[in-house]
């Protein structure tokens, strides 16, 4: 039977863990997009296919988060309760470190359980939805041969900037070429 002081512990514990992993994945999320912005444009991939594609990522960012997160979280929690008094405390009212220490093992190998069957049942399926959609939209294979980009700057040397203005893949053609 828990106890207040259990219930306590794993509100606070929790409560750190979910803003945690919220942090983690919206971190994730936004480098991943800043990362792969330019094939989802060379891609012409339509803003549908990109928000299920990072819809099907979530899930994988959320294993990956888990453990830091968890870790990040029980640090938290004691620090907070050692802040607060709480540690001296229920020190002196004769609760050892251990017994203090149980809801948070407890909830440590719970995790432990859930992320072995979410990355076994739940990532895995949403990371074969997410590889499908690459494939549809051609995200990392070819380049469509009558497209044309434009604005292409290259370093050819330590001082030395190749500007193309516009570049048509069929027939390799390059316009409005300077070297700066």
């Amino acid at each position: 039977m828990l106890k207040k002081l259990d219930i306590y512990i794993i509100r606070q514990l929790l409560f750190k863990l979910f803003y945690c992993i919220l942090s983690f994945t919206v971190i994730f999320i936004v480098v991943d997009l800043i990362d792969h912005i330019d094939k989802f444009i060379d891609a012409s991939m339509p803003k549908t296919a990109i928000f299920k594609y990072y819809l099907y990522t979530i899930p994988w960012y959320i294993s990956i988060a888990l453990p830091m997160s968890t870790l990040i979280s029980t640090v938290l929690t004691i620090s907070t309760m050692n802040k607060l008094n709480e540690l001296s405390t229920l020190k002196s009212s004769g609760v050892s470190f251990f017994r203090i220490s149980v809801p948070i093992l407890t909830i440590g190998i719970i995790l432990s359980i859930f992320s072995f069957h979410f990355d076994n049942k739940v990532v895995t399926n949403s990371f074969k939805k997410r590889v499908a959609i690459e494939h549809e939209n051609e995200m990392w294979g070819k380049i469509n041969k009558n497209k044309k980009k434009r604005e292409i700057f290259r370093q050819i040397g330590p001082e030395e900037i190749l500007y193309i203005k516009r570049f048509q893949h069929t027939g390799n053609i390059a316009t409005n070429v300077t070297l700066q």
